[in-house]
């Protein structure tokens, strides 16, 4: 059976195997210094250590994306995500998917998600062979 978390206006359904499971709330990280992503969570699953950052917006711009690029960097520098651990970056947006984006998205390989959808964290994994 699969878990489910809440991360702001987000449901996230993660694999029912997972252990160590940590979210932080960006806002806490950061505070009020600049805009960054918004979550950000850990755990193990198997013998792998998995990290997730997620940032939401509305319409997707090339600012979201270099973002989150720059709040993975700084959460490794600040120890939040190990080294060895398998990143993965989400795009949950509101916007229309095109494909300037698609390409935006494959270059920065951010996986993106429209809000209407649930973060589908075990289909990731699987479609990226992490599990």
């Amino acid at each position: 059976m699969s878990q489910y978390l809440n991360v702001g206006k987000v449901r996230i359904k993660l694999p029912s195997n997972i252990q160590n499971l940590n979210y932080w709330n960006l806002d806490d990280v950061y505070g009020s210094s600049r805009k960054h992503s918004d979550a950000l969570l850990t755990f193990s699953i198997g013998n792998r250590e998995i990290a997730i950052i997620i940032e939401t917006t509305g319409h997707p711009e090339i600012k979201d994306f270099k973002r989150i690029e720059e709040d993975l960097n700084d959460l490794k520098n600040k120890g939040y995500i190990g080294h060895g651990m398998v990143y993965i970056k989400i795009l949950h947006h509101k916007g229309i998917r095109s494909d300037l984006l698609v390409k935006l998205a494959r270059s920065y390989r951010i996986e993106l998600l429209e809000c209407r959808d649930v973060v589908d964290v075990e289909f990731i994994l699987r479609r990226r062979r992490y599990i």
